[in-house]
């Protein structure tokens, strides 16, 4: 086995894993919105827990649609980097520089997305124990 080969087995299995942890991580999320939306009071909007626990809630439905859009961006870089890796097959210098920028383009959208589901299935989850904090002592 080359070198090549390891190197393209390690990207393959870093592939699949990220993509398996994406999705988890997202199931865990939308999990976490059903059970948020069964289990929390729901009153009034105003300064008070009801409107803590839906802001949680919201923040956790944000975080669900940015996880979506995360393994929709993912999608469209490994279809760019196809795409990229073809032009070069085919020793098209044209196509490969028109895929370049895009293939820019999604590769920082991907992260983007990354950072802000994080952020906010940090503030959701902190929020909603916050909330849970304030009902007892409040």
């Amino acid at each position: 086995m080359g070198t090549d080969q390891r190197s393209v087995l390690l990207h393959q299995s870093h592939n699949e894993e990220m993509g398996q942890f994406d999705r988890f991580v997202l199931g865990a999320t939308l999990a976490g919105c059903a059970y948020l939306g069964q289990t929390i009071p729901y009153g009034h909007l105003g300064w008070n827990i009801p409107t803590m626990f839906l802001c949680s809630l919201l923040t956790l439905g944000l975080s669900a649609y940015l996880g979506f859009k995360r393994i929709e961006t993912v999608l469209r870089a490994r279809r760019a980097n196809s795409d990229f890796l073809h032009a070069q097959e085919t020793n098209n210098p044209a196509k490969a520089a028109i895929v370049i920028p895009e293939l820019r383009h999604v590769a920082r959208l991907t992260e983007i997305f990354y950072q802000l589901r994080n952020m906010t299935l940090l503030l959701g989850f902190t929020g909603y124990i916050a909330a849970r904090v304030l009902t007892t002592y409040a």
